[in-house]
């Protein structure tokens, strides 16, 4: 009879284990996970981030990117860089439905929204997180859900940038080789810099005509050190500056301590001006490549000289003077 009733307790256990089991499981999958529809990027005419009630809007123009509402230039590598993340978000599964947004980031303080139109149409709307503990997630929560969710990807730092991080720093851009002239200005010095081009080689049998690198010339036909000088163009084109001096016009800065000059088929200006306060590291500079007044760094002004003492054979002169 003992043993009798100890089958049937164990039997009792055997099935409140396995009702346990079926309706556990039945809790765990009765939720389904939201699926956002893939946007196409190239549509997106405008996108809204908005952080601790400031917002930064940024909006499409033929192919270029604008932050409002002075239409700044933005950067476009940047503005691409948040589009792809939101482009294709996958929601691979749900963390917490307590409301307890502080902790993943997701409170009024922490929470970074975005939204992103074609034309009037509101593509994506959420609301981003701190990165999970995995650093390959990202929380989130969407705004018709009071649900947050784990999203695949490590992309809020993204989204932190500011306005000023944002717009296009490049400052000059050209193709060396349209370059017919250069003329460097150093203080009360000039040198001019001419391209030649060089001589053809004359054609044997079938093979191809060799023809030499462009040769650079300054005044009275004097030979330019080419290695210096490609160098040199190297570094200052796609220059990108340190920030730009708000409230400021090009026209108020006059006198360059340093001007560069490229002629071509198109030609534009760089010029730097002396600091403002001594102890700044930085100088005002202009460029008709841009439109507004920005800044460079002290070392650029430093370097260059010593490019503009090389070119013009001052450099070997100044070493001979202390010797």
């Amino acid at each position: 009879m003992k043993l009798k009733k100890e089958y049937l307790v164990l039997a009792a256990v055997i099935i409140a284990a396995v009702f346990y089991l079926i309706l556990h499981k039945k809790d765990q999958t009765q939720y389904s996970l939201p699926e956002l529809a893939e946007i196409d990027i190239d549509t997106v005419t405008r996108i809204a981030i908005t952080a601790q009630g400031k917002t930064i809007t940024l909006n499409k123009n033929g192919d270029r990117w604008f932050l409002a509402p002075r239409e700044y230039p933005a950067d476009g590598a940047k503005v691409k860089g948040m589009l792809f993340e939101i482009e294709d978000i996958v929601i691979t599964d749900l963390v917490s439905e307590s409301r307890a947004y502080a902790r993943y980031q997701l409170d009024d303080a922490g929470k970074i929204r975005v939204k992103a139109w074609a034309g009037e149409e509101l593509l994506r709307d959420l609301e981003i997180g701190k990165e999970a503990a995995t650093y390959q997630h990202t929380f989130v929560r969407l705004p018709e859900s009071p649900n947050v969710y784990h999203v695949r990807g490590d992309f809020r730092r993204k989204f932190e940038e500011s306005a000023a991080d944002l717009r296009d720093h490049e400052v000059l851009a050209f193709d060396p080789d349209a370059l017919e002239k250069i003329r460097l200005t150093s203080g009360p010095d000039t040198f001019v810099m001419t391209r030649r081009a060089a001589p053809q080689s004359d054609q044997a049998g079938d093979k191809p005509v060799e023809t030499a690198k462009p040769a650079w010339t300054g005044p009275d036909s004097q030979s330019v050190d080419s290695g210096v000088l490609d160098s040199f163009l190297s570094s200052i084109n796609n220059i990108k500056c340190e920030n730009y001096l708000e409230g400021r016009q090009k026209d108020e800065f006059e006198g360059p301590v340093f001007e560069i000059a490229l002629e071509g088929k198109q030609s534009f200006t760089l010029a730097l001006f002396k600091k403002e306060k001594e102890k700044e590291t930085v100088l005002p500079a202009t460029s008709s490549y841009n439109a507004y007044p920005f800044t460079l760094s002290n070392d650029r002004l430093e370097s260059w000289q010593k490019t503009f003492a090389k070119l013009t054979g001052k450099e070997e002169k100044q070493e001979e003077n202390k010797k």
